[in-house]
Formats: C-alpha cells, structure tokens, sequence
C-alpha cells in the first residue's frame, strides 16, 4: 500500500489534495478531483493503470509496485521561476529497479499552447523561453525534431520525469496521461507528440521513447473509470 503527499505531509483522503489546486479546479466533473479519488481510493495505482502497465510486457515495468505519490509536485526548469507542476509524481519500484511516473489527470482539457504560440506569447518570462525550450529538446534528444505544433505541456512534463529518474537515480521515466474523458479528447495531440520519437501512441498502451543515458523512457496513455466523474 503506497502514500500521497501534499505539500510533504502525508494524506488521510482525496480532500486533503483539495488544497493544492486552484479555486474552481476541484469540482465534479473535473480531473483535480477525479484524479485525486481514483487514486486515493486504489491506495495507489489504479486498476486500469495497473492493466496497462502489467498488459505493456515490459519487464520490469509491468511489474511496478506503487511506492509513493507527490501531488502537485514540482520540478524547477531552466528559463523561468515557473517549472513543471505534476498533478501527481510516483516512485515507484520492481525488485532494484526504480521508477518515476509523471501523471498527468484530464478530462476534456487540453495540453496548453502549441509550442510556436508559447515561445511567442508576452509575459515576463519570455526572455528565457528559449532557453527553456532547448533544454527541454535536448532532455528528450529530439534537438533534431520540430516541435511548432507539439503542446508545450508535453515536452515538460516528460521532461519533469527524466530530470527526477536522474536525480533519484531511477532506472524509467515515464510519461502517464490518466483520461477520464468519454471521448479521449486531446489523444491527438499526444499522438503527435509520441511521432517525434517514432511511435504512434494509442490510448491504453505503453510507447517506449528509447534511451536517455541510463534511463529508458516510457508513455502511457490510460483511460480513467467513468464513476470518478461523479464524485
């Protein structure tokens, strides 16, 4: 049986994550909340996640045993005061393998600015996104790549998962989109995302992005139970 943590203290129920997102974020029908109770109430993975890692015949990632979960964890970037706000980041481990999974929750949003607009849009923080966009690309070694019409959001969130995989010494990252969306809205864009390291992506399997360093590199795309819409 794993833990979560908010704000690193530990978690007695999904409303103590409650406190971690913004006015408006926590309501029925939305995936603050339904993340938080599909999770909590699983007391780790999800069943549905489960599946798909034990189905993706991965060898030790099939066979990840939940260790801990940070919510709304964040992974400071280079470029800005602003880094990756995982909704969810897990360690977790398989015999002397470790893991760390960024989990992404969503319903019908989508995964932010396409990358052209992002670098282009206002703001004071405009000056380092450059800089930020390259360490991204050079992170995930698709320097080569044009990512224009790539969401923003994907790129530093699987980042977020390499940059914890090597400060923890991990031995995978992965990239996990848990969708409760009737519809897998937005699985387009992951899929465009995936075609940068060669993979097509499909909803409830495991894509794996190859090698970074020592670290092998996952996706998954996992398709959350209805019921936590409800909640």
């Amino acid at each position: 049986m794993g833990k979560f943590f908010v704000r690193s203290k530990e978690t007695t129920g999904p409303e103590d994550w409650k406190s971690v997102h913004p006015r408006g974020h926590w309501k029925k029908g939305h995936s603050a909340k339904a993340l938080a109770h599909s999770w909590e109430s699983a007391q780790g993975f999800p069943t549905e996640v489960r599946d798909v890692l034990e189905g993706s015949y991965l060898g030790s990632l099939g066979a990840l045993i939940f260790l801990r979960g940070d919510v709304e964890f964040e992974v400071p970037l280079p470029g800005g005061p602003q880094g990756s706000h995982n909704d969810i980041l897990v360690v977790a481990s398989s015999g002397n393998q470790r893991a760390v999974i960024a989990v992404e929750g969503k319903v019908d949003e989508g995964f932010g600015d396409w990358v052209e607009d992002w670098i282009n849009k206002s703001g004071s923080e405009k000056s380092g996104r450059p800089e930020r966009l390259h360490f991204l690309k050079r992170k995930l070694r698709i320097e080569s790549k044009n990512v224009d019409k790539i969401r923003y959001q994907l790129l530093h969130r699987t980042a977020s998962a390499v940059i914890e995989a090597e400060r923890s010494g991990a031995n995978y990252a992965v990239l996990l989109v848990h969708s409760f969306s009737r519809d897998n809205l937005n699985v387009e864009d992951y899929q465009s995302f995936l075609r940068l390291f060669g993979k097509r992506g499909r909803a409830n399997t495991v894509s794996y992005l190859g090698r970074n360093g020592s670290i092998r590199l996952y996706s998954a795309w996992v398709s959350g139970e209805e019921r936590f819409l409800n909640v």
